[in-house]
């Protein structure tokens, strides 16, 4: 009997790395996945069974992976699992899941595998293939609130709890969630007292609360509740009460609807406390109240506020960090010194007037009286110099008279934000390989084009391109030649035109140039130049020799063509008669008499 092979020194340093990088996981709460959608292979890490509260040691199924996360995380990873695989779209969310804990789930198709892969499957021939699919990998973080965390938010509970009774504030909830306490209204002892009644820990229903309203005002508080749970409006309002003792008092409410992720409401809660001062009193303190909630309502993102005459006046700390301006040293000074942008070259109007920065919006703020948002591809500069992409707007604060006061700005760093938009716009309009246009983006950019020339007459040229012998480099030397031969004929084709022309790869060894402003000699000459300097690419592989050529077919684009799309199919048909009378050569689009 053969005995059993010991492990070599390699596997066990190759299994323990394995069992090191299992308890690191485990540790820091982290699991991964990888589903192949072309055979439905999944692989999951014992660490992501044990983050979805699936069985360890065997391989579950997709649907019981994506069925941790409930109906509707379950439908939206579904979504999302196709769209990466299809399109390569990448996702990141924070989903709950049935063992309790909420999870960040990203993902994105592995490229690079993909690619890989691609080079063992079938030949690419001249008229192109679609690439194997790759894996999409998953990574699953534990990101539910730690037990430290969740300790200070009850220590901070009970601050507000004390604050709220000495304040005489009362707390309010009303439940809406499916169940027994369906509708039930709870309150504090304080609110009770407001309500001068004894405290009754069952608490009520909302129609009991309507009937201690006065009559005018249980219209308006139906109607402030239902605009908060059917639009998400803040709800906001002063009500009479009737007291046991026949007393009046004038209660303000405030509260919000905490909502499910699917969006539906699941309750709302909030404050209430006596308004009923003396109007003289009024005054005063609603002018606090209105800078305060201003302020609180916006504290989430950085915050600065300035008086009526653009000075600063406060900083919250994440307008400091960002700023770089500790609030002592900001206060006093023009917001134009503390909150200062550009705009990069290209965003930038013609012949910007001085103060088209933060203190030109803060003082339209101030004079329009209306929000004023700060332009959509500004740039933050910081005091150290340091530059951030931000989103920002500006809104006015008011007298109860309605006299602009002041002004809060409002503003977030967007960096990522937009660092991810530009690429994904990039990788949406070009070819990822060659760098060039893709066929979509060169469509719109002949639309264009059309557009302009019916307008004013100009007059442009398409050239449609097919490379000869292009099957010979995929077939003789493999994928990876080919690719780099397409990338070494994108950058001739780019080197040949002008700096205003574009040139696309529409697909497989098929490329397309758009040159504006041409008319049919020029364009013949760009074409000519093209084909000498494609001839020009030679690709030798051990015994192999494969030198290149081009056929182009040239067609006008002007105001009386038909479609850009016309055109194009011209240009292509005028590709196939130079590909017949010999390759490598132009053939030009007869104009119409």
């Amino acid at each position: 009997m053969t005995q059993p092979t010991a492990p070599s020194a390699a596997e066990r340093a190759l299994a323990q790395n394995a069992r090191f990088l299992d308890r690191c996981c485990r540790l820091a709460g982290v699991g991964a996945c990888e589903w192949w959608p072309a055979s439905g292979q999944l692989v999951v890490s014992d660490a992501a069974c044990e983050l979805l509260g699936l069985p360890a040691g065997r391989v579950p199924t997709l649907a019981a992976v994506l069925g941790a996360f409930g109906p509707d995380g379950a439908a939206m990873l579904d979504a999302a699992l196709q769209r990466a695989a299809e399109q390569g779209q990448g996702w990141d969310v924070e989903l709950p899941c049935g063992t309790g804990r909420v999870l960040r789930v990203v993902g994105r198709a592995d490229a690079a595998v993909a690619g890989a892969d691609a080079g063992t499957d079938a030949e690419v021939g001249a008229e192109g293939s679609s690439s194997p699919t790759g894996p999409v990998s998953l990574v699953l973080l534990d990101v539910t609130e730690p037990a430290a965390v969740r300790a200070e938010l009850e220590r901070a509970l009970d601050r507000l709890d004390l604050a709220t009774h000495s304040g005489g504030v009362g707390v309010w909830d009303w439940d809406l969630t499916p169940g027994p306490r369906a509708g039930r209204l709870t309150w504090d002892d304080a609110m009770w007292r407001l309500h001068g009644e004894t405290a009754r820990p069952a608490g009520l229903d909302l129609a009991a609360w309507r009937r201690r309203l006065l009559p005018p005002d249980r219209r308006a508080a139906a109607q402030v509740l239902r605009a908060a749970l059917r639009e998400g409006a803040a709800l906001d309002g002063e009500w009479c009460v009737t007291c046991p003792d026949g007393e009046l008092r004038v209660l303000r409410w405030a509260g919000r609807v905490l909502r499910h992720a699917s969006g539906r409401p699941v309750r709302v809660a909030g404050v209430c406390w006596d308004v009923s001062e003396p109007r003289r009193l009024q005054q005063q303190l609603q002018e606090q109240r209105e800078l305060l909630e201003t302020t609180l309502q916006s504290i989430g993102d950085a915050v600065l506020t300035t008086d009526a005459q653009g000075r600063v006046t406060w900083l919250n700390p994440v307008a400091q960090r960002l700023t770089g301006w500790r609030a002592d040293d900001a206060q006093g000074q023009p917001a134009a010194h503390v909150f200062v942008t550009e705009l990069p070259a290209a965003s930038a109007p013609a012949g910007p007037g001085p103060g088209e920065g933060p203190a030109h919006v803060v003082g339209r703020c101030l004079r329009d009286g209306q929000v004023t948002p700060l332009a959509a591809a500004a740039v933050l500069v910081s005091r150290d110099g340091r530059r951030r992409a931000v989103d920002a707007s500006v809104a006015p604060i008011r007298h109860g008279g309605g006299a602009v006061r002041g002004t809060v700005l409002v503003f977030r760093d967007v960096t990522q934000q937009r660092r991810q938009f530009d690429e994904i716009r990039w990788h949406a309009s070009h070819d990822s390989l060659t760098g060039l246009v893709n066929r979509a983006e060169f469509a719109q950019r002949l639309n264009r084009a059309l557009e302009r020339s019916r307008r004013d007459g100009s007059h442009h040229a398409v050239l449609a391109l097919d490379l000869d012998r292009f099957k010979q480099v995929n077939d003789l030397c493999g994928h990876a030649a080919g690719d780099a031969v397409l990338c070494e004929v994108a950058r001739r084709l780019q080197a040949g035109v002008r700096g205003r022309d574009t040139v696309a790869r529409l697909g497989g060894d098929e490329f397309a140039a758009l040159l504006e402003n041409c008319g049919p000699d020029e364009a013949e000459r760009v074409a000519e130049a093209l084909c000498r300097s494609v001839a020009q690419v030679r690709h030798e592989q051990g015994p192999h020799r494969v030198q290149l050529g081009v056929s182009i077919g040239v067609a006008a684009l002007g105001p009386r063509a038909a479609t850009a799309d016309a055109v194009l199919q011209q240009a292509d048909a005028a590709c196939l008669a130079a590909k017949a009378a010999g390759r490598n050569r132009v053939q030009l689009v007869p104009l119409a008499a």
